[in-house]
Parts: structure tokens; C-alpha cells; sequence
């Protein structure tokens, strides 16, 4: 038992270590060397999935990530992967599905405030966006991606205008 704990943990530690550096082909078979060690808990699905994102396997990212909220329904971080993975996909539903229900575990996270603002903006309802982006921003004065994207759906609205 303490041996694959050990073991569990060394291959963990080898996959953050690997992913920080943006060495993901290394950081999935460390990845995959814990789910083989620990197949019970999901955890290491959820992190396979961003690692998946990150080298643009969205359609495995989703299947990965869906594995991991089956026990971990209500996790921020693994809820803003599957939408970004959504987004990346052009799944504007399933995205915004996402984001809805990110904003009602936390009403305060920021980034998925941008996200439906940029999901409203490619589907061309660009005054949701602004409005979501607004709201964003009174949450989040200071972010740089929300003003952006304000700034975007601004403008969008103001070429459709003519």
C-alpha cells in the first residue's frame, strides 16, 4: 500500500512537473502511470483533460473531464475546462450550459462571465455579451480580458448598427 503511494505520488508530482514546463507528451504518461496506480478516484481524468486541452484534443478533454464531474460535479476549474474545450469544439449550447451553471456555484468568477460574454459575441447576440461583459466587470474591475471583450462587443454592436 505505501509503495503505490509513493509510486502514485512521484508519477503525480513528474506529471505537474512536466505539464509546468509545457512538456505534455511526458506529462500524459505520467498522468496515465497515476490512473493506472489509483483507478478508483477521477481526479487524475480531470487533470489528463486540461492536459488535453492544452495540446488541442478538445473532443478527449471532454470525455476526460466528464469522467472527473461525475465526482466532482460542482469543481470550478474542471467545469471552466469542459466549457473551454465546448467553446473550442463550437458547442455554443454546451458552453453556455457550462457557464450558466459555474454562475451558480460562484456568482463571482470573472472568467466565466467573459467566456458567455465571448460565447455570446460568435453567436452574434452582441448585446447579451455586452451586458454579461458589464456585469463581468462590475465583478471584476480590473481584468484586462473582460475590458477587452467589452471593448469587442462594443464595437460589434456598433458595425451592426449600420
Amino acid at each position: 500500500m505505501e509503495k503505490n503511494k509513493f509510486e502514485l505520488d512521484t508519477q503525480f508530482y513528474a506529471a505537474v512537473e512536466c505539464a509546468t514546463h509545457n512538456n505534455f507528451v511526458d506529462a500524459i504518461c505520467h498522468i496515465k502511470n497515476c490512473m493506472k496506480i489509483e483507478q478508483k478516484d477521477p481526479f487524475y481524468n480531470g487533470f489528463y483533460a486540461q492536459v488535453l486541452c492544452e495540446i488541442g484534443r478538445y473532443d478527449l478533454a471532454l470525455f476526460e473531464m466528464k469522467i472527473f464531474l461525475k465526482k466532482y460535479p460542482n469543481d470550478i476549474g474542471g467545469l471552466l475546462v469542459l466549457g473551454a474545450a465546448y467553446m473550442e469544439l463550437e458547442e455554443w449550447e454546451s458552453a453556455e450550459r457550462v457557464y450558466r451553471k459555474i454562475l451558480t456555484i460562484d456568482i463571482c468568477n470573472g472568467l466565466a462571465y467573459n467566456n458567455f460574454g465571448c460565447i455570446y459575441m460568435k453567436t452574434g447576440r452582441y448585446d447579451e455579451a455586452k451586458a454579461i461583459l458589464e456585469t463581468g466587470l462590475l465583478i471584476d474591475p480590473d481584468s484586462d480580458l473582460l475590458k477587452r471583450n467589452y471593448q469587442e462587443a462594443l464595437s460589434l454592436i456598433e458595425k451592426n448598427e449600420y
